[in-house]
């Protein structure tokens, strides 16, 4: 039974750094991706400028983006808790 439970301890624990590594990749993409984003909205929004429904839908996007950003900072912070 002791034998089972450190089996099952060990399995927790390479699980929990496997999860813990994706979400290090995850939020390292990110922020790649929003280092680039100041460049992306003034190209987008110079190119964008004439058509307002253009527009709204890129703000809309860079909101999505940052709410999936919270959402993954929230489930870390969460993965370390346990």
């Amino acid at each position: 039974m002791l034998l089972l439970l450190k089996l099952l301890s060990v399995l927790l624990l390479h699980m929990r750094l496997n999860l813990l590594l994706l979400l290090e990749i995850i939020v390292m993409l990110l922020k790649l991706i929003l280092s680039h984003c100041s460049y992306i909205a003034r190209v987008g929004c110079g190119l964008l400028l004439h058509n307002s429904l253009l527009k709204f839908l890129s703000q809309l996007l860079l909101l999505l983006l940052l709410l999936l950003l919270l959402m993954l900072l929230l489930l870390l912070l969460l993965l370390l808790l346990l």
